[in-house]
């Protein structure tokens, strides 16, 4: 949810939601390459009266990811929208898991898959936007899920950009949230899953002065206790909503996220449980533990419109 201000601003520049899909060209163009709506960003810049969103657009355009930027200015009551470019990348994802079905990700000791899916509200710090959202690789024919996260200038130009991904198929991430502080230090917060572990809450650090589009080794926040079948009242299995992450107010440094896990089942009824835990990271404490992932190359984002429909 956005503050009030916030929500109302947007609202009246987008107007109603019919409206809005007519602007972003999406009525009856609905494909599983096809993104959700624009997202503002948590403006962290005090001084930037212009607010920012972001949208995924298309994972997969003719070979391409793209993703839209967007400007709300004016006054509250008379706010304009803009597009302000599309930001493209040639390493394509999908939106989508196979058949469309978010059910994908694996737990321990259950056949049962936890729906997977999910992106963070962008931020805007130190003059640049940061996001995540989830990913479905192989683009062209998904198996998993991975976490993509970019660094924009306000223009689109992307400034960096990398993946929180397993290849091998063990490790599923969804959920992500992320927090970046007055160093541009960014935390990322997500869920883990495998058939190897319980739905976990996890994390993952990079240092302002760490190689570009790189993350340091990912770490377990709180590790999941037991099998996660849904709720007893037979509304399935849900997940997701409880990803947050944001920089301490304290001192503008240290960086917190709270995540969800697969909590101990009740042992009067069997029911499954979830729980919620909130973690610290001080950048100075971060860990490495491995040599970061080749950097991917800087790509200046082309002006022409990219089709919505694969």
């Amino acid at each position: 949810s956005h503050d009030p201000p916030v929500r109302n601003a947007i609202r009246a520049a987008l107007g109603d939601g019919l409206g809005l899909a007519h602007h972003l060209g999406a009525v009856g163009e609905e494909t599983d390459q096809v993104g959700g709506g624009p997202e503002p960003a948590v403006m962290l810049d005090p001084e930037i009266s212009t607010l920012y969103l972001m949208q995924v657009w298309n994972g997969n355009a003719d070979g391409n990811g793209v993703l839209r930027l967007y400007t709300i200015t004016g006054a509250i009551g008379s706010e304009v929208l803009t597009p302000v470019t599309f930001v493209v990348t040639p390493d394509p994802w999908s939106n989508q898991p196979p058949s469309g079905d978010l059910a994908l990700c694996p737990q321990m000791g259950n056949p049962a898959r936890i729906p997977c899916f999910g992106g963070s509200q962008p931020v805007f710090r130190n003059g640049t936007i940061w996001a995540a959202h989830i990913i479905y690789l192989p683009a062209d024919a998904p198996t998993r899920s991975a976490i993509q996260w970019w660094q924009l200038a306000p223009d689109g130009d992307v400034l960096q950009r990398g993946r929180l991904d397993d290849p091998s198929g063990v490790l599923f991430y969804g959920f992500p949230s992320l927090a970046v502080n007055a160093n541009n230090d960014m935390l990322l917060g997500f869920a883990s899953f495998s058939a190897q572990q319980f739905a976990s809450c996890s994390y993952a650090y990079r240092a302002a002065a760490d190689p570009s589009g790189t993350l340091r080794t990912e770490r377990v926040l709180k590790a999941g206790e037991d099998i996660y079948l849904g709720h007893p009242d037979g509304h399935g299995i849900r997940w997701g909503d409880y990803s947050a992450s944001a920089v301490d107010p304290a001192d503008d440094i240290g960086l917190w996220t709270i995540q969800e896990y697969a909590a101990t089942r009740d042992p009067a009824t069997g029911a499954s449980r979830w729980g919620t835990w909130w973690g610290r990271v001080i950048p100075e404490a971060a860990p490495v533990d491995r040599p970061p992932p080749e950097a991917p190359a800087r790509v200046r984002t082309p002006r022409a419109l990219p089709p919505r429909r694969p």
